[in-house]
């Protein structure tokens, strides 16, 4: 579960917590986010976010349409219908 294959979508998914708890102090609370910060700052948080996504969707992606070879651990490959022989193929294998 914790491969290094993973790690991009672990680091989205703080970055998504750390939103939700602060949406939800504001919504429920008297609470009004204010950032004092550095614009740099928060430009970073906003590009290493959406390279995330990019490099994940591009990982997803590159798998499925380049077709690499590579071999997971957990992989459903056995639950492949392109693998799976049809009932009438048996017949013309023997």
């Amino acid at each position: 579960m914790f491969t290094r294959e993973n790690l991009p979508g672990f680091a989205l998914l703080g970055l998504c917590a750390v939103v939700v708890v602060a949406l939800l102090l504001e919504i429920f609370t008297d609470i009004r986010w204010e950032f004092d910060g550095p614009n740099w700052l928060a430009a970073g948080i906003t590009l290493v976010g959406f390279g995330l996504i990019g490099y994940m969707s591009w990982q997803a992606w590159g798998k499925r349409l380049l077709r690499r070879k590579e071999k997971d651990e957990g992989a459903w490959t056995g639950n492949d219908v392109r693998t799976q022989k049809r009932k009438g193929d048996e017949k013309d294998s023997e």
